[in-house]
C-alpha cells in the first residue's frame, strides 16, 4: 500500500484514468472528457474540494452546506481503486473532514458493491438514502 497525499494538476491524468476504469466496470453511460476534466480540476484547485489518492486509487469530495439545516457535510463523489487502498483513502477524507468540523461525512455505494457497505458499515456510517435510475 502506499501513501495517500493530496492531489495536484500534475495528477489530472490518473484521476481521468481511475474514472474510466471505474466508469468501464458500473456503467454503461459513456464520460465527458472534458466535463471530466474540468471538474476534476476544478476540485482540486478548491477551497472546498477533496483529491487524495495512492499509487493504485483515489478519492474525491465537496464541503456542502445543508440548504435547510444548520449542517456541514463533506460529500464524497468518487471512491475507487484497484488495489488494497481503499481503507486507507477513506481514513484520510475523514481526517479532512474532521479538520474542517464537518457535522456529517457522506458517501455513496453502489449496490453491485458490497464490500465498500461493509467497510463502511463496520466503521459507523448507516444507510440513509437509496439512489434510483430510469435511463430514458
Amino acid at each position: 500500500m502506499t501513501e495517500v497525499r493530496k492531489c495536484t494538476i500534475r495528477d489530472l491524468d490518473f484521476l481521468v484514468e481511475k474514472a474510466y476504469e471505474f466508469n468501464s466496470r458500473h456503467f454503461d453511460v459513456p464520460l465527458c472528457p472534458a466535463k471530466l476534466k474540468s471538474y476534476l480540476r476544478g476540485l482540486i484547485v478548491s477551497n472546498y474540494g477533496v483529491v487524495l489518492r495512492t499509487d493504485t486509487g483515489a478519492i474525491t469530495g465537496v464541503l456542502v452546506s445543508d440548504p435547510v439545516r444548520d449542517w456541514n457535510v463533506l460529500v464524497e463523489t468518487a471512491w475507487y481503486t484497484r488495489g488494497r487502498d481503499g481503507l486507507k483513502l477513506l481514513r484520510a477524507f475523514e481526517k479532512k473532514g474532521k479538520r474542517w468540523g464537518v457535522d456529517e461525512i457522506r458517501m455513496t455505494t453502489l449496490e453491485a458493491n458490497q464490500q465498500a457497505g461493509r467497510i463502511l458499515s463496520r466503521r459507523g456510517y448507516k444507510p440513509i438514502e437509496t439512489s434510483h435510475r430510469l435511463l430514458l
